[in-house]
């Protein structure tokens, strides 16, 4: 996954805001990595194929 330095540099910056602490930049680049591999987990579609298997597995 590639994450632009500007959006890296961003995230220090509003992690400094919020926890009143800096954090170097390759922690703000792991913490940035997460947070977008959370957000596509998260965030993910459930599709048809999706629903029919809750339906199969819990008869509903």
């Amino acid at each position: 996954m590639h994450v632009e330095e500007k959006h890296v540099l961003e995230f220090q910056r509003l992690y400094k805001k919020v926890f009143k602490e800096d954090i170097s930049l390759d922690e703000a680049l792991e913490q940035c990595i997460a947070m977008v591999d959370l957000n596509e987990i998260v965030y993910k579609p459930i599709t048809k194929e999706d629903i029919e298997a809750v339906i199969e597995k819990y008869g509903y």
